[in-house]
């Protein structure tokens, strides 16, 4: 969620630094940086430009379950066991369940499957059956919640 507090305008110099201190690495290419982090790249307004508001808090936002909450102003980075939410935490025993909502359906040409989350449409699965695209989306929630596909079950309304 996007704060309701307001972000004033900023230097790109001073995101920049925090994005370092942050373990980013800054390369600088014309107006522009390219701030490289693991497999997170992100291409910004190179130093000496003024960053609006409406940028900064999208920028926040963006990468927030990375840094973690208010890590523009010097917040706390997410400890390393923090869990992403998403759908339905049910416990079976010891064993902790990610119950998600799904979307399946076939493609135009009826050639292919895709799936998608409603709660969460950057997380998405192809295939060339409905059960194929259902393997390939739990996969992929899997990766994105960090655990197991044992521990995803998705819920997909009946087709008729």
């Amino acid at each position: 969620m996007i704060t309701t507090t307001e972000t004033q305008e900023r230097s790109a110099d001073d995101v920049l630094r925090v994005l370092s201190a942050r373990g980013f690495r800054i390369d600088a290419s014309g107006d522009h940086c390219l701030a490289v982090r693991d497999d997170i790249r992100l291409a910004l307004p190179g130093r000496g430009r003024t960053l609006p508001s409406d940028f900064l808090r999208r920028l926040e936002y963006a990468l927030e379950a990375i840094l973690g909450t208010g890590w523009l102003d010097g917040g706390t980075e997410p400890s390393a066991d923090v869990e992403r939410s998403l759908g339905e935490v049910v416990a079976v025993g010891s064993i902790r369940l990610h119950v998600v909502d799904a979307v399946v359906s076939p493609s135009a040409d009826g050639s292919s499957w895709s799936g998608f989350l409603p709660d969460e449409l950057t997380i998405m699965g192809t295939g060339p059956t409905r059960e194929d695209a259902l393997r390939d989306l739990k996969g992929a929630t899997a990766l994105w919640l960090g655990v197991g596909s044992d521990r995803v079950v998705l819920v997909t309304p009946t087709l008729i």
